[in-house]
């Protein structure tokens, strides 16, 4: 889940100052993206338009929506764009509000769909010859929370047909495994590079390829890892994640089936060794939560379980 934060004053009409704090880059950062020809471009704007981009100083992991003023000062429009190509819910407040409200009222919760701007209340002054402040604030979830997991779908496991590889650790495993969004995970250990295969067929919903490292050190690694999340037909998303430097084959928008290399294994994030973290989520009202799963095998459909040899 993503947190943003935007504060915005209004004196009075004599003179105006405005004042916005935003969490993450800023414009003096430098932003550079490939494009289809092969031709590298930098910029002092974020291109949100594209799934690719990083800072020139390092990796850049995007938040699902981008939150902008298309309007004035005065008149604000509070935009909201949704990077992915999958919904998002999004919960939005309005705090520390002097001579200012909203059309319809805040807290509000509303779903974006894939790959679209909404702009869903207005902020209207009490009274227009008064300056005004106010503070908005967002949380933000991938998926929508209407999705109900189909218990009888099927997943293969994420690897070649002919591989076999060991579980290291399964449902409720008490390393990383004893909290609601990583409690139905399995961890499948496998040297870096190995192919990865969709469990399920769906939709790329949103990747992350540029991380290079990996270690122990939960603070420093947790939010790097490359993954891939799929978006499947019921709403529930996997993600196959610890993924390789560029080790997605995969792009953004892209159907694939079941079966279908998507991508490399890696050693990426907050990792012990080279393995393959996957899970599979539903949004349960602006959380993730794993949901429970089998494995279909040559011997059946199989609950991962630690120390099992999967095969395929």
């Amino acid at each position: 889940m993503l947190e943003t934060g935007f504060f915005l004053r209004l004196a009075g009409l004599a003179g105006l100052l405005l004042t916005l704090f935003w969490p993450g880059p800023v414009d003096a950062q430098v932003y550079t993206y490939e494009d289809e020809d092969g031709i590298v471009h930098f910029t002092d704007k974020p291109p949100y338009e594209r799934d690719d981009y990083k800072t020139l100083g390092g990796n850049h992991r995007q938040g699902p929506v981008r939150m902008f003023n298309a309007g004035t000062s005065r008149e604000p429009e509070w935009t909201f764009y949704n990077r992915l190509n999958g919904p998002v819910e999004i919960e939005v407040r309005l705090e520390e509000a002097e001579n200012v409200t909203t059309r319809p009222r805040l807290p509000s919760r509303f779903v974006l769909p894939p790959r679209q701007e909404v702009r869903p209340f207005q902020v209207i002054p009490a009274d227009e010859r008064s300056g005004f402040s106010y503070r908005l604030t967002s949380r933000q979830v991938p998926g929508d929370p209407g999705a109900r997991h189909d218990r009888q779908a099927e997943y293969l496991p994420p690897f070649a047909p002919g591989e076999t590889f060991t579980v290291g650790q399964a449902f409720g495993g008490s390393f990383s495994h004893n909290e609601p969004e990583n409690y139905h995970a399995v961890d499948i250990g496998m040297p870096v590079g190995t192919s990865i295969h969709a469990a399920r067929a769906g939709v790329i919903m949103d990747i992350e390829r540029e991380f290079t490292d990996g270690g122990d050190d939960r603070d420093r690694y947790a939010e790097k890892a490359n993954y891939i999340r799929i978006l499947h037909e019921d709403g529930t998303m996997a993600t196959y994640a610890h993924l390789d430097f560029r080790g997605t084959v995969v792009f953004p928008g892209q159907v694939v089936l079941e079966g279908e290399k998507i991508g490399r294994s890696g050693e990426t994030g907050f990792v012990t060794g080279p393995h393959l973290h996957f899970v599979v989520h539903r949004n349960a009202g602006m959380r993730l939560q794993s949901v429970p799963f089998r494995f279909t095998t040559p011997d059946g459909r199989q609950e991962p379980k630690r120390g099992m040899r999967l095969e395929r």
